[in-house]
């Protein structure tokens, strides 16, 4: 089996724990939800503040710490944590560069697969239909189905990307059992990221 059929290999577990890490932190998911609810609102109404726009930002930086302090399991941010984190990331580029850039490479196709999957299904003519359906009117129809797809995106395929990205990069630690043939390719100098300094 090449190298890059090994990493490739490896990206299932690393969704798996992205996932795991966003949708088992209540935490992660209310901060998640408030850009993506603001979002929604600028897409359906036409406000596109730039005050709005930074707080969107903003608010995905927040998500991102929120991730590392999960995923670190830490009591807290006092002191100088950061360094392990930033000393973890390098080492696991020196080590295993390839691997990671080849399974951020497939993860970041599979998020646009799955969003051009959303907006396949959640087209203007399908919201319009639900829409009639329920007795509403179908005139806002094309702004709900933008809309509703930036929302699943939002709330979804940005969030369990972000923490693709921190697993593989080693900013925050995969779970014992999902990332066993990443650490024993690091070892071997090969591989992705190691999981140490968790």
């Amino acid at each position: 089996m090449t190298a890059v059929s090994r990493h490739v290999r490896g990206v299932a577990d690393l969704l798996g724990s992205a996932a795991a890490l966003y949708l088992t932190a209540p935490l992660l998911l209310g901060i998640a939800v408030v850009p993506a609810a603001l979002r929604s609102y600028q897409l359906y109404s036409g406000d596109l503040d730039v005050l709005l726009e930074l707080v969107v930002e903003l608010l995905r930086v927040v998500l991102v710490v929120a991730m590392v302090v999960v995923g670190r399991r830490w009591r807290g941010v006092a002191g100088h944590p950061w360094r392990q984190v930033r000393a973890d990331v390098a080492h696991a580029y020196r080590v295993g560069w390839f691997g990671i850039l080849v399974r951020l490479g497939v993860v970041t196709g599979a998020a646009l697969a799955v969003g051009a999957g959303v907006e396949a299904v959640v087209t203007e003519s399908s919201v319009r239909t639900v829409l009639s359906a329920l007795g509403l009117d179908g005139a806002p129809a094309r702004r709900v189905a933008v809309s509703v797809t930036f929302a699943v995106k939002n709330v979804v395929v940005i969030p369990v990307y972000l923490a693709a990205l921190l697993i593989a990069s080693g900013a925050v630690p995969a779970p014992p059992g999902a990332a066993a043939e990443d650490r024993q390719g690091a070892d071997r100098g090969a591989d992705g990221p190691s999981s140490r300094g968790s």
